[in-house]
């Protein structure tokens, strides 16, 4: 009786141990390791400002509404007088006004109208002028940005209270008129996909 009794409390023991020990296991198997998403505490806050613009002379540049800091409203360049042959640029500033760092996309980049090519690249140094080593993130026909937009994941990195620059270079080469227009998407991480803050321009408008 002694040995059968020990025997049914050793049995017993094992079977609490392998319980433990089973419960230990799922807790560890349930906290996963997330790649790519930073859980840092803290605020985004994407701002964003007409910088800067040139043009030939007799182009007329306006600023709407005018080089202020734009945080949930709309700004936008207008250039009239323009015709077949001038170019110019245009720069905007961005900037994290927020605690934690992120990462910068243009998208939903929409064109209308046609006779004009842009290109669009991360001025480092709000200069408006493509120098070697900054990012192209478009070259090419205002033509080919109509319908929905297209996106582009550029990542940008910008650290919290940090700023930079996106210009856009454009030529006319044929009549009518043209528009262009863009969002600025401040993201947490680099796949655009976890907390993020989107300012959108207005209508850039080049007129004849």
């Amino acid at each position: 009786m002694r040995s059968i009794k020990a025997v049914s409390v050793s049995i017993l023991m094992i079977g609490m141990v392998a319980m433990l020990a089973g419960a230990t296991l799922c807790y560890f198997d349930d906290a996963e390791a997330s790649t790519g998403d930073t859980t840092t505490a803290g605020t985004l806050n994407l701002e964003y400002r007409l910088y800067d613009a040139d043009a030939p002379p007799g182009v007329n540049i306006i600023f709407v509404p005018d080089t202020s800091w734009q945080d949930g409203t709309n700004a936008r360049f207008v250039f009239g007088n323009i015709s077949s042959g001038d170019s110019g640029h245009m720069t905007y500033e961005i900037k994290n006004s927020g605690s934690i760092d992120g990462y910068v996309d243009l998208n939903e980049v929409r064109g209308s109208g046609t006779s004009m090519n842009v290109t669009v690249w991360h001025d480092e140094d709000g200069d408006g002028i493509e120098e070697d080593g900054e990012t192209v993130i478009y070259s090419g026909p205002i033509k080919d940005l109509k319908g929905n937009g297209q996106n582009f994941d550029v990542n940008i990195l910008l650290n919290a209270n940090g700023n930079t620059y996106i210009s856009f270079s454009w030529i006319v080469t044929g009549s009518g008129k043209k528009k262009l227009k863009f969002n600025f998407e401040l993201s947490q991480n680099e796949y655009g996909d976890y907390f993020k803050d989107v300012e959108t321009s207005d209508w850039n408008e080049f007129k004849e």
